[in-house]
């Protein structure tokens, strides 16, 4: 039997990416509810993410099974295959799917399926992304944003309050260049979550915009390690 350090993270880029890594892949997920002394256990996968409602919606794993869950007992899911556990008390459980809030909090295997480069708020690698103006219009505008630290799945950037009226979670994105790599096709992105965050620099109190964004394809390992 394998034994597995669990670690607990906040950080809602890592939880997000994750879950999101985990949808795109239709990871095997486990579900189980614990009642007294009986457990019921399903397997099933992650069929939708609602970023804008902050949902993810789990169905059985084999279509024509059912979910036969009771109850306002707690819910626990673990993913089989991108170290994540975490527990839900307020869901809607149907037949074919379970309704679930992005979780805040959760459990991680020690062992990190996508190792993180930190690069703070006043990094000196910018990002070069392009939304579009709006639905009806291939237009795009352009922005320069610091990198405030990257995986191979997720990228968070920091930026000036102004810009933030651009963005919501759910905006998808284009980056064209990441640090001094410039890309002929784009990254393609899903801004995950936006915070108000604040640090101290030279001993002044500075207020920036953190986003998250989920790569919808991993970046290569080469592009990852040259920002190492």
């Amino acid at each position: 039997m394998i034994n597995f350090n669990l670690r607990v993270t906040t950080d809602s880029l890592e939880i997000i990416t994750t879950l999101n890594k985990m949808f795109i892949d239709q990871s095997r997920v486990l579900v189980w509810q614990n009642l007294g002394e009986r457990r019921i256990v399903h397997n099933a996968v992650i069929g939708n993410i609602d970023f804008s409602a902050g949902h993810v919606i789990l169905v059985p794993s084999e279509s024509h099974k059912n979910f036969d869950f009771t109850g306002p007992h707690t819910v626990y899911m673990r993913g089989h295959e991108k170290s994540i556990l975490f527990k839900r008390e307020s869901v809607k459980i149907e037949k074919k799917r379970i309704l679930v809030d992005i979780p805040k909090e959760v459990r991680m295997f020690e062992k990190r399926v996508n190792p993180r480069v930190k690069l703070w708020f006043n990094s000196p690698y910018l990002g070069v992304i392009g939304i579009k103006v709006n639905s009806s219009s291939e237009l795009r505008k352009e922005f320069v944003f610091n990198i405030f630290d990257l995986s191979a799945t997720g990228v968070c950037f920091n930026f000036n309050f102004k810009d933030q009226i651009f963005f919501a979670e759910g905006t998808e994105i284009q980056i064209s260049k990441l640090g001094q790599i410039p890309f002929k096709k784009p990254l393609e992105g899903r801004v995950v979550y936006l915070k108000k965050v604040e640090f101290m620099s030279q001993g002044v109190r500075f207020s920036r915009i953190k986003m998250g964004v989920a790569f919808k394809k991993p970046v290569s390992e080469k592009i990852f390690q040259s920002f190492r």
